[in-house]
């Protein structure tokens, strides 16, 4: 009877521009589990012909966190990830952190993943408007809004 356990949070989570975010991923190893702990973080494309991002990487006690863009931003939450927490916080986040990221814990012979979204929401510039037509009595006008920048 193993008592193996990989447990994450599946749910989209959603943060604004500049704000910080904890990403969370937790797991028990059992005793079968043999070998170097290797925890990594990536971002899936959405495309499949293409490479995953490496984010932040533990493995053999040492922690790999030097991958732009995320240099300086990201860390495990935990000072010992082998502990069971593998869960990250990404500060300062830009729009493009927008992504699919995910949890790999391997420690043979398991390896399990899971994927969870990060929705990185920008606020709404102030919009622009035009008129459009003629401002008469009795006549039709069109006001026409737009922004240039956030979530329309």
């Amino acid at each position: 009877n193993s008592s193996r356990q990989f447990y994450f949070i599946l749910s989209p989570t959603y943060a604004a521009v500049g704000d910080s975010v904890t990403l969370r991923c937790h797991f028990n190893l059992a005793p079968e589990d043999l070998g170097v702990l290797d925890i990594e973080w990536s971002i899936k494309p959405s495309d499949v012909r293409e490479e995953e991002t490496l984010v932040i990487w533990y493995a053999g006690n040492h922690i790999y966190d030097g991958y732009d863009p995320f240099r300086g931003r990201v860390q495990f939450v935990s000072p010992d990830p082998a502990s069971g927490n593998a869960s990250i916080s990404i500060t300062d986040l830009t729009p493009t952190d927008h992504n699919t990221y995910q949890c790999k814990v391997r420690k043979l012979p398991e390896i399990s993943m899971t994927n969870m979204d990060l929705n990185v929401m920008e606020r709404p510039t102030v919009p622009e408007c035009n008129l459009e037509g003629v401002v008469d009595l009795g006549h039709n006008v069109v006001l026409r809004c737009r922004i240039t920048q956030g979530i329309k």
